[in-house]
């Protein structure tokens, strides 16, 4: 295969200006300061890779990685500080879509005006123009300023120019949710093209999904260097294993902060009247270690501690605990009735409860505690609402190819003959829903 980009040992660095000059005294002034209120920012570090000819190149990492940079430096919109880019062919960069549109041109002539910036002829946009205009969909509103153009409409006129010049090299910075649905498979589908007419593809995404089911390769970058390199899978695992660990810090944290507040008195997402007080809400794994990061199909331990007051000490209870998803909604509710306080003097006790092959699917939950009266109609002693937070991940990425919501349920696939689709099949049925 041809190589048609490389990068050798590329770094890039920004310059950073803290103190914002507020008037042309400010400028005069600024000119014999040091540099104290400047800082350097390195957005790559002595970075190398290449892409071939006909390849589809993922790159992932978190929010200022230097994944943007690295598609700004193939486009040649910004110029490397070391090291040397090399890319062969034409190039049409999806990156901050409808960078150069002038707001008080109409739609036709900002078409010419965004070709002309892509390095393509009058000649050649004219001969486009009309394939331009009906991908956009924006027929009607053509010759109209685009300063009364929606934000959709925007982006769908600077989509269907970079789409449809037919570069050699497609690069794409996460911009594939322009307009509704529709028009969204229509771009799916015009890349899908590119890919079996042989054009390279590099594709910046936080879709784990869209890296894993497009891209022959992928790249995971962190601080401007690459962490990991080369099948899809193995890299988005690796990255994921970083993004667990993180998350799995964070929630610990968040946990803690949660029941610093108990200790220090009442949170408004806290009730109590008395009588018995929950002590700790944890979140264990299956080993009861504590845990905040799951896996679609782990055990998860609930285990809730409790106190009581003399006069209720003896005296049966019942306890609750809902999972809610990031909005609030109750998931699951599982109740505990009619259970005996320890009698003993500390007046302590303990209940867990153990969710056996957790099937939530990937997203962030929280926890809701209570301690109750034998009569549930009361008021509860003790109630911890939504105080406990924790996330699930899909368990490999079959799981977050081939559902969605907030439950795994047990399913199969079958044939119009009743016989079961096998996993590689089923994929492919789901994706072309």
């Amino acid at each position: 295969m041809t190589e048609v980009i490389r990068l050798e040992d590329v770094s890039k660095r920004f310059v950073i200006v803290h103190e914002k000059n507020r008037s042309f005294q400010d400028v005069v002034v600024n000119l014999f300061k040091s540099n104290g209120s400047r800082e350097e920012f390195w957005a790559l570090k002595n970075t190398s890779f290449s892409v071939q000819r006909g390849e589809t190149l993922g790159i992932i990492g978190y929010n200022g990685s230097g994944k943007s940079t690295i598609l700004k430096l193939i486009s040649r919109i910004i110029e490397p500080t070391s090291g040397k880019v090399t890319v062969n062919g034409s190039v049409s960069p999806l990156l901050e879509l409808g960078a150069g549109f002038h707001p008080e041109l109409s739609g036709r002539d900002n078409v010419f005006l965004n070709g002309s910036l892509l390095g393509f002829s009058r000649r050649k946009m004219e001969r486009i123009f009309d394939e331009v205009v009906a991908f956009s969909e924006l027929e009607q509103f053509i010759d109209v300023p685009i300063k009364h153009y929606s934000s959709g409409m925007y982006m769908r006129l600077a989509f269907a120019v970079a789409i449809n010049v037919d570069p050699d090299i497609l690069l794409i910075d996460e911009v594939l949710a322009v307009g509704d649905e529709a028009f969204q498979e229509k771009c799916f589908q015009k890349i899908v093209g590119f890919q079996k007419l042989g054009k390279t593809i590099v594709l910046v995404s936080h879709s784990l999904g869209k890296i894993e089911s497009m891209c022959d390769r992928a790249i995971w970058i962190d601080h401007g260097q690459i962490r990991s390199m080369g099948d899809c899978q193995k890299v988005v695992h690796d990255y994921l294993g970083q993004v667990y660990a993180i998350e799995d810090a964070r929630a610990k944290s968040e946990h803690q902060t949660a029941e610093q507040k108990v200790d220090a008195g009442e949170p408004a997402s806290r009730w109590v009247t008395g009588g018995v007080r929950i002590g700790s809400v944890e979140i264990l794994g299956a080993e009861r270690e504590g845990k905040h990061v799951f896996q679609t199909g782990d055990n998860m331990v609930v285990r809730l501690r409790y106190v009581a007051d003399d006069e209720v000490a003896t005296l049966p209870i019942s306890f609750s605990v809902s999972i809610c998803d990031h909005l609030g909604n109750v998931i699951h509710r599982a109740l505990c009735l009619h259970q005996q306080l320890v009698q003993a003097p500390s007046r302590q006790g303990v209940v867990q409860l153990e969710y056996v092959d957790l099937p939530l699917l990937e997203g962030s939950y929280s926890l809701s505690a209570a301690v109750w009266p034998t009569d549930a109609a009361n008021s509860p002693f003790d109630a911890h609402s939504e105080m406990h937070r924790f996330s699930v991940r899909g368990a490999d990425s079959n799981v977050r190819r081939m559902e969605s919501g907030v439950v795994s349920l047990q399913h199969r696939w079958l044939d119009g003959e009743g016989t079961e689709l096998g996993p590689d099949e089923a994929i492919a049925l789901k994706a072309a829903e």
